[in-house]
């Protein structure tokens, strides 16, 4: 155990402290600002951010007073704190659903090895490594926002960081000099041949360690056009976090153009989409790029591939359908909307304050939408849109839900959207009851008189006994999942007469527009509110940026069946994603995902009682954790206080009795080490150089006595003069009792 000890102990010398109190501050300054933006972002949760911004300054001077002093205890110490920020860090990313979830526990796992790194920052490098890592928080508070505030934050960071990186320089110029300045005591500098133009960094600063600021500033004046290039393009970028204030919720200039009205308008189809399908009439045309169901007017009998061109980038915290429109009227042959055009909402955001039902429970879904592809004039969504960040700064929230804009959405355009999504459980939704007013079951119910009774009669049939809407439609869903098929390569629809008579009774093989329309018109039948939705699915999941990849083929069409005390709830009776999809549907996390499997191969192999006794004392120790931290310190400390007091007892047995011996093991442990190439001579003069209170006249005397018995063979030396001159320097070197 000792001699791990002693190898950590050599493994960790610092062989040159840093000195520079200027350095120290400006690194300081660099990372107290890179929490505070950690802290305004919401990237780390508040009490670690404030912790650190306490914490920092006091590691900061304790790593000063100590830069020259054996540390390896406090190293250990550190260690064993770092092992305890990556046990709470794995702890909370267990519950983790999405990658989104492991964002503030990795912020609070830097924010904590920064907190410990600082306590022991004895050299350049260390300061350096603290400056380069406080790059990281800059960058975890840059992906959880992009609020106006924080591209000042950024200014600022940014401004310190070059006096910090200035300083670094000024260091490596003065370390540099103190070792020419040492080479030249000892005669190996040749004398510098003249230069015809001067260099960044002269042999005369290199010697006295000046810094050249003419050199400085020709670099930077390189460099500054760049930051403020960047810092221009930042302050056009959209924003991606809709919860901070002072956002700028505009994609750059100028202002995207207008369209005459806020119809759904979708370019890619025959006549935009505006005529509806009527008996006889040929379907309309399909288009593998734009799809039909983005319209006013939806024909059930268009049927083909959509292309697999990228659409949308969507960046959320969970996968849901992206829903663009609601339909409310069944003509037999599709759908159409009955919703009157309405006013425009404006603002930034665009505040549309949804009712929150007193039985539901919600979750905040955050949503941002780069479009890659021109779409129509559709604001998707999450559902329950309550903020709405858009370049144009007005939306038309319509009666059904759908939501348009009077601007052309072009491939660019990123925008934001705040939605309550009902994440109410499936059991308390079974239960739900309740009146709704008649204007209410009129429109949500309607059908056409083309409905056939057999389809009103197998509606009747699967509902029969159930009492709640939710039942109802899980009932119907199950039954179109079991004797239904999904598949694009079905015989089309006639041209006259009920589509889902049609496919429920004919065909039973079909696409996702006939088959959601069947369970609408189904549910309809029975008297319970239901609508046609049209939208995407969620996409792929890219599981390093955390966006959703959404294709043109995702587009997509669901029901959604109201629940009393809830509104809509989707239902997906095709079933080409889970059913009303959740954060448990999230893809998984390769690092956690690797941590479960080897937890459950190390749980495999161990014995039951082992294994019961080990989960019973892991589950007290995650429940009681402060507790077990302390025990784990208190027990580590114990430790290196034992191996502390052994290492010092081998060190005493170790010290040199020779003079030059005694004299290199003493200003060691002040700093001042002897490097394996240097000679007696050549370290005397180093420690002229940086210990100039130390005495000359003993320090001659040490060297004198060591060069005779190297370079003098044979001849007696006496060691007494050379060893009373180690105890005046060791006496020199004593501190002054207070």
């Amino acid at each position: 155990m000792s001699r791990m000890y002693e190898a950590f102990r050599r493994v960790n010398r610092t062989r040159r402290v840093e000195d520079s109190v200027r350095l120290r501050q400006a690194v300081l300054g660099t990372v107290l600002i890179a929490v505070l933006a950690t802290m305004l972002s919401g990237a780390a949760p508040m009490l670690d951010a404030v912790a650190a911004l306490v914490l920092l300054p006091v590691g900061a001077w304790v790593s000063h007073v100590r830069r020259g002093k054996d540390n390896t205890f406090l190293k250990l110490l550190l260690a064993i704190g770092a092992a305890l920020a990556l046990m709470r860090f794995f702890g909370e990313v267990r519950v983790a659903t999405s990658v989104e979830d492991t964002r503030q526990p990795l912020a609070a796992l830097f924010l904590g090895v920064q907190i410990l790194h600082g306590f022991d920052l004895p050299a350049r490098r260390d300061l350096g490594f603290t400056l380069a890592s406080s790059l990281t928080l800059v960058a975890l508070s840059a992906t959880n926002t992009h609020a106006g505030l924080f591209g000042v934050m950024l200014l600022v960071y940014a401004g310190v960081a070059v006096v910090s990186m200035i300083e670094i320089q000024r260091s490596a110029a003065r370390q540099r000099g103190d070792e020419l300045r040492e080479r030249e005591a000892a005669g190996e500098l040749r004398p510098a041949e003249p230069r015809e133009e001067p260099a960044s960094m002269t042999d005369v600063g290199l010697l006295t360690g000046e810094f050249d600021r003419a050199a400085a500033w020709r670099r930077a004046r390189t460099v500054l056009p760049v930051i403020l290039a960047g810092l221009l393009l930042f302050s056009l970028l959209p924003r991606s976090d809709t919860r901070q204030l002072g956002g700028l919720p505009f994609r750059g200039l100028p202002p995207s153009l207008r369209l005459p009205s806020a119809s759904i308008l979708n370019p890619g189809l025959e006549g935009g989409g505006f005529e509806s399908p009527t008996d006889g009439s040929a379907p309309i045309g399909f288009n593998p790029t734009a799809y039909f169901g983005f319209a006013e007017n939806v024909d059930l009998r268009t049927v083909g591939r959509l292309s697999d061109d990228p659409v949308l980038r969507v960046r959320a915290d969970r996968p849901r359908f992206w829903r663009g429109i609601v339909f409310d009227t069944y003509t037999g042959l599709g759908w159409t909307r009955s919703s009157e055009e309405p006013p425009p909402l404006f603002g930034r955001p665009v505040e549309l304050r949804p009712e929150r039902l007193p039985g539901a429970d919600y979750a905040t879904v955050v949503q941002t939408y780069e479009l890659i592809a021109d779409t129509p004039n559709l604001v998707f969504n999450a559902g329950r849109a309550s903020q709405v960040y858009l370049a144009g700064g007005s939306v038309h929230p319509w009666d059904d839900d759908t939501i348009t804009t009077a601007q052309i959405m072009d491939e660019g355009t990123i925008y934001s959207v705040v939605s309550l999504v009902d994440v109410t459980d499936p059991e308390v939704l079974r239960t739900r009851e309740g009146d709704v007013p008649d204007w209410f079951i009129d429109r949500w119910t309607q059908l056409p008189s083309s409905v056939t009774d057999r389809t009103r009669a197998l509606a009747s049939e699967l509902t029969a006994g159930l009492s709640t809407n939710y039942e109802k439609a899980e009932a119907i869903e199950r039954w179109i999942g079991d004797n239904t098929e999904y598949t694009l390569d079905a015989e089309p629809p006639p041209s006259a007469g009920d589509v889902v008579d049609h496919f429920l009774f004919e065909s039973r093989r079909g696409w996702c527009e006939p088959i959601a329309s069947s369970m609408v018109v189904m549910l309809r039948s029975v008297g319970v509110p239901a609508r046609f939705a049209t939208g995407f699915q969620p996409g792929q999941r890219n599981p390093i940026t955390g966006v959703y990849d959404v294709a043109m083929s995702n587009a997509h069409a669901w029901v959604e069946v109201h629940v009393p005390g809830h509104g809509w709830i989707p239902f997906d009776p095709t079933g080409a994603v889970p059913q009303a999809v959740d954060g448990r549907d999230a893809p998984s996390i390769p690092l956690v995902d690797g941590f479960n499997w080897l937890r459950d191969r190390v749980s495999a192999l161990t014995p039951d009682p082992v294994r019961r006794a080990v989960a019973t004392l892991g589950a007290g120790a995650m429940r009681y954790w402060p507790v077990t931290a302390g025990l784990l310190v208190a027990l580590g400390a114990g430790a290196l206080v034992l191996l502390r007091r052994r290492r010092e007892a081998l060190a005493l047995a170790a010290v040199p009795q020779d003079p030059f011996g005694r004299l290199e093991h003493l200003l060691a442990e002040h700093g001042v080490r002897r490097d394996d190439w240097q000679t007696p001579r050549e370290y005397v003069q180093r420690v002229r150089l940086h210990r100039p209170d130390i005495p000359e006249e003993p320090l001659d005397r040490v060297l004198a006595t060591e060069e005779a018995r190297r370079y003098a063979p044979g001849r007696p030396v006496d060691d007494r003069a050379a060893s009373a001159a180690v105890d005046e320097i060791e006496h020199a070197l004593a501190p002054i009792p207070q």
